[in-house]
């Protein structure tokens, strides 16, 4: 019995041995495999940074294009600046012009330039509305008071 127990316990310690010796094998093996992977990581890494160089050109002029857009973007600003003053005294010459009229007694003619003082609009919403009212107001006034004053 001690014989039978013996042998069993020393096949018993074989088996992971030899189990241990298998897994060796299979990691020698592995190494290869992992080096094969590494080198493909490595190349497509290489090609990626080839082609981030061969566009770095067309980026370049990307950034150019935007750059160039906030530029014309500044520039609209100014020009609706321009003419926002431009529009503004425009109708405000227009008015003095129907307050002399007005002054002169030419009531008739006072009462078509005033009908001419409207705000044109220039793209800006709240712009267009707040000088639109602005303007609109004091065409309604300035017609009232031609109106009062031309049966005097």
């Amino acid at each position: 019995m001690k014989f039978l127990s013996l042998k069993l316990i020393t096949l018993l310690l074989l088996l992971p041995l030899n189990t241990f010796a298998q897994s060796v094998d299979k990691n020698d093996e592995e190494p290869p495999m992992q080096v094969k992977d590494l080198q493909s990581l490595l190349d497509a890494q290489t090609k990626t940074i080839e082609s981030m160089t061969k566009s770095l050109p067309t980026m370049t002029g990307a950034l150019d294009s935007i750059t160039g857009m906030a530029e014309k973007l500044e520039n609209m600003k100014g020009s609706r600046h321009e003419l926002v003053k431009n529009q503004t005294q425009e109708l405000e010459s227009k008015i003095d012009d129907v307050i002399s009229l007005i002054e002169n007694k030419r009531y008739l003619k006072s009462k078509l330039k005033a009908m001419g003082v409207k705000w044109t609009a220039i793209g800006v919403e709240s712009i267009d509305a707040e000088r639109a009212q602005h303007f609109d107001a004091l065409r309604g006034e300035l017609l009232d008071f031609i109106e009062t004053h031309k049966t005097q």
